[in-house]
């Protein structure tokens, strides 16, 4: 499991403008330390209950300094992982573009050769 994040200003922008990706270890950190609801995360948990199958969320513009802050306090309970500061550029890089981000939750790329990441190259060919 992994999450793709990709600025957007509505829930229909998915994936026209791709922000991160998500890596199985990140998921496998939120899931552990996020899940739970008295686990003092808001937004992470959110994050941590999306599954392959799950329709995507949208953290609007609003909720982006929230999501800051709890990969603070992530980050410093675990800041071993380097996508918990990756994931904090692309936040204040949305608040500066103006938009909220899109993630949704998606099978490992490693695991099916990365065709997600090819859609999403072929898509911005076309258009």
């Amino acid at each position: 499991m992994a999450f793709l994040v990709c600025y957007s200003i509505l829930l229909s922008d998915h994936a026209k403008d791709k922000a991160i990706y998500l890596d199985q270890r990140f998921y496998e950190l939120i899931f552990r330390n996020c899940r739970r609801e008295s686990s003092g995360f808001i937004l992470l948990r959110q994050i941590s209950l999306l599954r392959y199958t799950s329709p995507r969320i949208l953290i609007s513009a609003e909720q982006l300094s929230t999501l800051e802050a709890e990969l603070d306090k992530l980050g410093t309970l675990h800041s071993s992982h380097s996508q918990i500061e990756e994931f904090k550029t692309v936040c204040q890089n949305a608040v500066q573009k103006g938009k909220s981000l899109t993630i949704s939750g998606d099978m490992y790329r490693e695991l099916h050769g990365g065709i997600f990441e090819r859609l999403i190259q072929l898509w911005h060919i076309r258009h």
